[in-house]
């Protein structure tokens, strides 16, 4: 950090589930990838509206002129 030396500390951990219950990571990454679909289709919903709603103001303006 700004020419000086610096150290990073990581820590490593195997999950071990809760109640008695095996950790499942292939669940666990089936989950992932419906979280990540669910949340690129939503940013991609606000970017359309964002759109619209751009191209709307930049219509009313040029109307005001």
């Amino acid at each position: 950090v700004d020419g000086e030396e610096g150290y990073v500390m990581l820590t490593v951990s195997i999950p071990k589930g809760s109640d008695g219950e095996e950790f499942d990571g292939y669940a666990e990454a089936e989950a992932y990838k419906v979280e990540a679909a669910a949340k690129a289709e939503k940013a991609e919903e606000k970017a359309k509206a964002k759109a619209e709603k751009i191209a709307k103001d930049k219509a009313k303006r040029e109307k005001d002129e």
